[in-house]
Parts: structure tokens; C-alpha cells; sequence
């Protein structure tokens, strides 16, 4: 029987703000964590897999690089279907396949390059596809402790820049801005945040976090009314000194 009742499929949460009035119908957490690793660099892998957990199964295996996206937190899936990824790479580079769950109920398997994945979107996810389990490759054979060691520094950078357990957040609020030209890096959000004076913002229990101009923290009675309010008063700092209208990234969930 059909019941038509809305959903809301979550696995890590990391870059969501939930309405204070919560969601409607079912809450569906994704925790499938089954993976099986091929003989030709490659691994079937549930998209409820904890994302840094594989990037260290994979580099302790002497495969690469999926290093860059070392303490992104959230599931395997959600990197994927968000063009999640870091240091201008994204973590779908190494997406072969993917089993989706539509949203008519049928199932299929999609190459990469048809879930329309890019920085931060994809037609997937506008489009309301579930991903099911993937299939990880391309991976090249390279030492396993340069990999690690690498993966080791990417953490500790992070570490500087992003806050800690005790201080919750969505991660990075702002998408970053389009390359200047060809080849450039995209211009970090972050920057003209902290450029136009964001870091001094605060609304009820958010604040933008001082290391971070890009990154609201709870400091611990935070509503998302006061979440959303902070982040309308960031990009207006940003358009008013630079001209420039700041896209979010981190979903709004209602």
C-alpha cells in the first residue's frame, strides 16, 4: 500500500540546518556500512560508509589518493551525491558506479558521469536519487605511508582551522566562488568573509567561528532561526564590500 507520507533520508548530518520545527514524516538514517574490497583497486561500498574511515582503509591498503578528503565528516553517499571534497578535488573523481533508489521505487545502476555530480550539487540530488551502494576505483598503487603520513597532516590542518566536538556546526556555510580564470583554484568564501568582517557576527547562540569566517558554531543554546539570520547578515557583508551574492551550501531542511 501506497501511503505517499514524506521523508527525509539523513546518514552523518554534517552539513544540514533542521528546522525548529523539525521535519515532517519519517526521519530515514542511513547506517549501511557493508563494503567489499575487488582485486583491481576497487571496493563495493554501502553509501552509509563513514567517509574518513574509508579514506584510511583505502590508503592503509597502498591505494590513492583519496587523502585530501581525510576528517570530512558524513557518509560515503553524501560526499558523493554533494560534490563534497577538498584542496580542489572531489571525492566522486574515484566514482565508477552507483546503485540508486528512485524516487518511483525502482532501482538501477548509474555511471558516475550520469548523476550529474559537480562542486557542492549534482542533478542526483536535485532530482531526489537515493544512493544505495557504490562502486569506488581508479585508484593508483602508492606507498601506504606517505599516504598515511599525508592523511596525518590534512587532519592536523584541519584541526587549525575547524572547530572541535564542542562546538557544533554544519561545516562550511558558503559554497566557494567560481576559478577567477582556466586552471585557477575557486576563491574561498571564507576569505571575503573574513575580508569584509564577518568573524565579529553573532546572532542568540550562533557565531561565526574566529578561525573560520566560513563556519557558524553553536556555542549551545543556537536555534535555526538564529543560524539562518547570522548567515542572511554574512552574505550582506559580502555583497555589500565586494558586490558578490554568496550561494549556501549547507541545507536547510524543514
Amino acid at each position: 500500500m501506497e501511503l505517499k507520507i514524506p521523508f527525509q533520508l539523513l546518514a552523518g548530518g554534517s552539513n544540514v540546518v533542521i528546522s525548529d520545527e523539525g521535519l515532517r514524516g519519517f526521519v530515514v538514517i542511513n547506517k549501511s556500512a557493508g563494503i567489499q574490497w575487488g582485486k583491481d583497486n576497487n571496493a563495493r561500498v554501502d553509501s552509509g560508509y563513514n567517509l574518513d574511515r574509508f579514506v584510511r582503509e583505502v590508503s592503509q591498503r597502498g591505494w590513492g589518493d583519496l587523502t585530501f578528503a581525510a576528517g570530512i565528516p558524513g557518509s560515503l553517499g553524501g560526499a558523493i551525491v554533494g560534490g563534497a571534497g577538498a584542496f580542489g578535488r572531489l571525492v566522486v573523481d574515484y566514482l565508477l558506479d552507483a546503485d540508486i533508489l528512485r524516487r518511483d521505487g525502482s532501482i538501477c545502476v548509474m555511471d558516475a558521469k550520469d548523476l550529474g555530480i559537480q562542486y557542492r550539487d549534482s542533478e542526483a540530488r536535485r532530482r531526489g536519487d537515493i544512493l544505495l551502494a557504490v562502486t569506488m576505483g581508479t585508484f593508483s598503487s602508492q606507498s601506504t605511508e606517505a599516504l598515511l603520513s599525508e592523511i596525518q597532516r590534512v587532519q592536523e590542518e584541519r584541526k587549525q582551522k575547524h572547530p572541535g566536538a564542542d562546538l557544533p556546526s554544519a561545516g562550511s556555510f558558503f559554497k566557494n566562488l567560481p576559478p577567477p580564470e582556466p586552471g585557477a583554484h575557486r576563491i574561498p568564501a571564507g576569505k571575503l568573509l573574513d575580508e569584509a568582517g564577518a568573524k565579529e557576527l553573532r546572532v542568540g547562540g550562533a557565531r561565526v567561528f574566529p578561525k573560520h569566517a566560513n563556519i557558524i558554531v553553536n556555542t549551545g543554546a543556537a536555534t535555526a532561526a538564529d543560524i539562518i539570520e547570522l548567515a542572511n547578515q554574512m552574505a550582506a557583508l559580502v555583497k555589500e564590500k565586494f558586490g558578490v551574492e554568496l550561494e549556501r551550501e549547507a541545507q536547510y531542511l524543514c
